[in-house]
């Protein structure tokens, strides 16, 4: 019997390490030399769970600070994109469980992420991802209790509405509007006035406007039940009545 040792690769290490710090992506390389010349050669690894299409890339070096080139950035900011969607995706599917808990430590790396390099990011990579963001404050506002999360998420969906436009995007347009919706509904229900439950409905009846049974049933569905429920409880406010 052969006792073969196997060597690790550099991307099985670099996994290693990842797993050690807990963190989920490691850039590692070395430069290729010919001649007079000499290329970084990168390679990008993330955790065991989480798969990109690119794992490596050669950057050429053409500025005299020796600075990475710009692909580099949008490489790197591709990959962070995709990170942080790939995990929002895994929170958003526990939709009904209590996450609160975990969506904390998320929202801080996003937060330092879009606080962080703006070079190398598109504006539409920005905006998803600031998307991505107003819904993991919206979810932990109203798992927590935290106001502060909802209203940080109100303003950011504000923001990506300037974007997401009727005229360019309608269903995304609508999507945002019912996410408005449900943040400010939320915090209408916190409060004893009636602002924030007319500013939810206003946005629900928006996004019933694109939202059909043809077209998009569920998300029809979904806003029409909102904004009825948003319509009762603004009434019994108005009238005095107890909510039932």
């Amino acid at each position: 019997i052969l006792n073969l040792k196997r060597k690790v690769t550099g991307t099985e290490h670099a996994r290693l390490l990842l797993r050690k710090a807990k963190a989920e992506i490691l850039i590692w390389g070395n430069v290729i030399r010919k001649e007079q010349a000499s290329v970084p050669k990168l390679h990008w690894a993330t955790s065991d769970d989480i798969r990109i299409l690119k794992q490596h890339g050669r950057y050429p070096i053409t500025s005299p600070e020796l600075s990475l080139p710009e692909l580099f950035r949008q490489d790197l900011a591709e990959v962070l994109r995709l990170l942080i969607l790939i995990e929002w995706s895994g929170f958003a599917s526990q939709e009904g469980r209590y996450v609160a808990n975990r969506l904390l430590p998320y929202i801080h790396k996003v937060r330092t992420v879009l606080a962080g390099e703006k070079r190398g990011w598109s504006a539409s990579t920005r905006l998803e991802v600031a998307f991505t963001l107003a819904g993991a404050l919206s979810t932990y506002g109203e798992q927590s209790g935290d106001s502060e999360a909802l209203i940080e998420a109100v303003g950011a969906y504000r923001e990506a509405l300037k974007e997401y436009t009727r005229e360019k995007v309608p269903l995304q347009w609508a999507m945002t509007q019912n996410n408005l919706g449900a943040a400010l509904q939320t915090l209408g229900e916190r409060e004893s006035g009636t602002g924030y439950l007319d500013q939810a409905v206003v946005a629900y009846r928006e996004a019933l406007k694109v939202f059909t049974p043809e077209n998009a049933s569920y998300y029809y569905e979904q806003s029409k039940q909102n904004l009825l429920q948003t319509e009762r409880l603004l009434e019994s406010r108005k009238t005095g009545r107890l909510d039932k």
